[in-house]
């Protein structure tokens, strides 16, 4: 059996082992949203009544409907799903497993073998490719591991135009604190657990120590040390592409691989 998590949080929700095996997904947290929950909320408690909605109500009963059966999925056409990358090798197992979870939302659609399983089908492909790419790309971090706030702050950098640039610099720009843009940059521990920085995640962040020396004013030279983090706006781009995933033609039925591309 396996066990699909989704984690919807700003910040690292564990240390790398645990990213690695989760989809990660970005939460809105945007003021847009913030005003659209408080005004949600005021609308239930001037209700005084549960304000469940027909959608809502829908999906319990379809979720009491999925969990009445226990179905295995099969995916005959997997041998033609092909994917730009393949460095993680978590991910290509996450992906089978949209593709058997929209197959069994739909299994009632769907056809089945002689062992009972249900037969999955291209546009259960599609429908779990459009997600992923998603999650690789505007909604998460599913190729990156980043979260939210560091891939902001990589678009930030690479928006700046600079080749270098330091803590402050960065914090100027994000409008975080100096402890906070720090973080981002170089991780942090927290009860004995490492947690990744930019440093570590991005290829396209170096780091190097300079030496600054500074008038201090009554004759005195001061002297201290500077971190110094150099961007490589090619290789971000390159790096931070997003995935992409498809199906190869198929010869049986003369389908086109472009049809189904994302």
């Amino acid at each position: 059996a396996r066990c699909v998590w989704w984690l919807a949080k700003v910040e690292d929700i564990g240390d790398d082992q645990v990213m690695n095996r989760m989809l990660t997904v970005w939460i809105d947290d945007s003021v847009d949203q913030d005003k659209r929950v408080f005004e949600y909320m005021k609308e239930a408690e001037a209700a005084g009544r549960n304000t469940a909605k027909d959608d809502i109500l829908t999906c319990r009963a379809i979720w009491e409907a999925v969990k009445a059966e226990v179905l295995s999925v099969r995916i005959p056409f997997a041998r033609r799903i092909q994917s730009s990358t393949t460095q993680n090798r978590r991910n290509p197992g996450m992906l089978f497993d949209l593709i058997k979870c929209r197959a069994r939302l739909f299994s009632l659609q769907r056809d089945r073998d002689d062992d009972g399983a249900v037969i999955a089908r291209p546009e259960d492909f599609t429908a779990a490719a459009k997600l992923y790419a998603a999650l690789s790309g505007t909604a998460g971090g599913q190729e990156t591991k980043l979260t939210k706030n560091e891939a902001a702050a990589l678009a930030t950098v690479a928006g700046m135009g600079v080749e270098v640039f330091t803590i402050r610099q960065l914090q100027s720009a994000l409008g975080l604190s100096y402890y906070q843009t720090r973080r981002l940059l170089n991780g942090y521990v927290s009860r004995g657990t490492p947690y990744s920085g930019l440093l570590e995640k991005c290829p396209a962040i170096s780091l190097y120590d300079a030496t600054v020396t500074e008038d201090g004013g009554c004759g005195v030279t001061v002297r201290r040390r500077e971190q110094y983090f150099t961007f490589d706006g090619e290789v971000y781009r390159a790096w931070g592409g997003g995935a992409s995933v498809w199906l190869d033609d198929d010869p049986d039925d003369g389908s086109s691989a472009a049809d189904v591309q994302h």
